[in-house]
């Protein structure tokens, strides 16, 4: 088996195709579990790594800046980010969790994971999309938020995300170049994203296997 990375802006049903891959093809989906992973072997909260991850994010865009105040509160986080961890120590740590995990198989959800796996021919590398109304719209009803806050919510998220892999990886995020397959997920049911998804993957995957058989070129 293989690995699928799925980047995404926010409102596109990224986690619900994601969960519905992870079925579909026996694979876990890899999310929040890549700055947790990062938390542990540094050995600091998951709270500070996240606060961390907006510090490098932005004045870069504000990545995890709703996520980041109520899970220290709620770790009860008091500790600082290590001064001695910096920008480059981090992103080598993430990098690091994200081809561990490829290398066992999963569905990676964000983190520029198509920009860290680059061309292993046994991952496919999926950019789900929508229009920008259709985003909010979805984020309205999921987050029972007004569409003031919704576009303020996806407009954040997005410059964060964009920020992210430019600054890493001095990239655009959105460059058809670097995916395989981009979906429309805003006009499609999960069930319909995640059956195009998995059959590219599948296709994906055994030509992967059958490079790796004697004889083949």
């Amino acid at each position: 088996m293989g690995t699928v990375t799925i980047a995404a802006p926010h409102g596109a049903n990224s986690t619900a195709i994601a969960t519905g891959l992870g079925l579909v093809l026996d694979l876990p989906v890899v999310d929040r579990a890549i700055p947790s992973r990062v938390a542990q072997e540094l050995a600091v909260p998951l709270a500070d790594a996240l606060e961390h991850d907006e510090r490098i994010a932005a004045g870069l865009g504000g990545l995890l800046a709703r996520y980041a105040a109520p899970l220290a509160a709620a770790s009860g986080a008091a500790v600082a980010w290590p001064p001695d961890i910096g920008e480059d120590a981090y992103r080598n740590h993430v990098e690091q969790v994200i081809s561990e995990e490829a290398g066992r198989g999963a569905i990676i959800v964000g983190r520029a994971a198509a920009f860290v796996l680059g061309d292993r021919p046994d991952v496919l590398h999926v950019r789900l999309t929508g229009p920008e109304h259709d985003r909010i719209l979805r984020v309205m009803l999921t987050d029972n938020v007004d569409e003031a806050e919704a576009r303020h919510r996806v407009h954040q998220t997005d410059h964060a995300r964009a920020v992210y892999v430019r600054h890493f990886y001095h990239r655009h995020w959105d460059d058809p170049s670097v995916f395989h397959l981009i979906v429309t997920s805003t006009a499609l049911t999960v069930p319909t994203c995640v059956d195009t998804i998995a059959a590219a993957a599948r296709g994906r995957f055994r030509s992967a296997a059958a490079k790796r058989l004697p004889g083949w070129s």
